[in-house]
């Protein structure tokens, strides 16, 4: 139904980058390099085609609106959909598959191997926690993520400061191995997924972990703040606070009252608002009212 639509309006527009502005403006916390995000935004933005602008959070709305395009008058947020076939807390998966041990408290970073993703930060967290007397060596992170070429640099960087930290039994780095169907199986294997991101869209592995019943950690930013409800649907930091994160994961580990709270209330809300088949019907609807 879709495809057969395509050819009578000329564009419903979804971007989930960042435009081309003061990108201090739009995330309050990063000046880092965006250029590509903003070279694109910039180039599609300036078409003034668009028919419709559908967003995947309010945060990218409220920015276009604000600093991209004030006189907007046709838009939508439609959240991204979670399959909750795929993302079942159902999953069941043995730890010894990536040798961990049952008595390992594991805690999840899927990220992309650049700066702004806070990686510096979860790594200074493992280290905080690992001084505690009641976690020490047990505590793990892994990190699954896309090691690109032209960030080497900020890679041999975290591999540096993993070493001087003495954390090479608490951390294991999985670069280009792990798809989006395998993703389920680190979810299932983990005790906390954590998001020390300084810029996000949405965040879709809040999304993917909360589907799956696991708690989640994340830093208090546009975009991230539309899914994790501090205390209601997971834990909110500041960025940048390593000690933050620390002590968000010693309540997760020790108050199972907070932990099953915001383990329902995660999977409550993505099953309300981020379901992939009622997703897919508003876009069918969206493309349907255009025509």
């Amino acid at each position: 139904m879709i495809k057969k639509s395509l050819g009578n309006f000329k564009h419903v527009f979804s971007y989930h980058s960042t435009p081309e502005i003061d990108v201090g403006k739009l995330v309050g916390v990063w000046p880092g390099q965006l250029d590509l995000e903003k070279s694109l935004a910039n180039f599609i933005f300036g078409q003034n085609n668009i028919d419709y602008y559908l967003a995947c959070s309010f945060n990218y709305l409220n920015t276009v609106k604000k600093y991209i395009m004030p006189n907007i008058k046709k838009y939508k947020v439609i959240y991204y959909g979670v399959d909750f076939n795929k993302f079942s807390y159902k999953k069941i998966v043995k730890r010894q598959k990536l040798k961990l041990k049952d008595k390992d408290i594991i805690l999840l970073c899927p990220v992309r191997m650049i700066e702004r993703k806070g990686i510096l930060d979860m790594l200074n967290t493992v280290k905080i926690l690992k001084d505690n007397p009641k976690i020490g060596n047990n505590i793990k992170l892994i990190i699954p993520t896309s090691k690109l070429s032209e960030r080497n640099e900020f890679y041999m960087e975290v591999k540096t400061r993993i070493k001087d930290l003495k954390l090479n039994n608490n951390i294991k780095i999985i670069s280009d191995k792990f798809l989006i169907n395998d993703m389920p199986t680190l979810y299932a294997l983990s005790d906390v997924m954590i998001l020390p991101s300084y810029a996000e869209g949405l965040g879709i592995v809040l999304l993917e972990s909360m589907s799956m019943k696991k708690p989640v950690i994340a830093t208090d930013i546009p975009g991230v703040n539309e899914v994790v409800k501090h205390e209601k649907t997971g834990l909110l930091v500041p960025i940048k606070s390593p000690k933050s994160i620390a002590l968000a994961v010693e309540r997760i580990i020790f108050d199972e009252k907070l932990r099953n709270n915001i383990v329902e209330g995660g999977y409550k809300f993505v099953s309300k608002n981020f379901n992939l088949e009622i997703q897919v019907k508003e876009i069918e609807k969206l493309f349907k009212s255009i025509l």
